[in-house]
């Protein structure tokens, strides 16, 4: 909460608005002044807060910039490979699905083999019980805490063992 507040009051809106899903969007603004909710930039589907990620003309960035923004972020606080990998594939799997207009989402390669079964707990739940939407908003299937927590555990013990050989 302190990081946030020291923010200037319309990053702290914006996000906030973003966190509730709260930005005006044209499918908003249909619901509440009949207007249209068609997307202005592509014309093809109605804007709503899941097209504006998703949307192929909205940004001047290509979807592959952004994935190669994310994933440097996610090496920056020290996230395990396999999960940013997890993560990223959920993300992409999930920008497909949106721009395609379907649902099923599959597992990463490797984690159906059982030696990961809390990623693929995590990656389940963000996918069938939280959503990758709101992960983008910062609503974190708990289960991504054990995870990161079991591979920093183990990263400790490697540490240790190096330090004794």
């Amino acid at each position: 909460m302190a990081a946030f507040g020291r923010l200037s009051r319309e990053r702290q809106i914006t996000y906030a608005k973003i966190s509730h899903t709260l930005l005006q969007t044209n499918s908003r603004n249909y619901s509440f002044y009949g207007t249209s909710a068609v997307c202005l930039i592509c014309e093809s589907a109605d804007e709503t807060f899941a097209h504006m990620l998703v949307c192929e003309y909205g940004s001047s960035h290509s979807k592959e910039d952004l994935f190669k923004v994310y994933s440097e972020v996610l090496k920056g606080i020290k996230t395990p490979e396999r999960v940013r990998t997890t993560i990223l594939h959920g993300l992409e799997q999930w920008t497909r699905n949106q721009q395609e207009g379907r649902t099923t989402q599959s597992l990463p390669a490797g984690l159906d083999k059982g030696d990961h079964v809390a990623l693929e707990e995590a990656y389940l739940g963000q996918t069938y019980e939280n959503g990758w939407e709101p992960f983008l908003r910062g609503r974190v299937h708990s289960k991504w805490g054990e995870v990161m927590q079991k591979d920093k555990s183990e990263h400790e013990v490697k540490v240790l063992l190096c330090d004794l050989v």
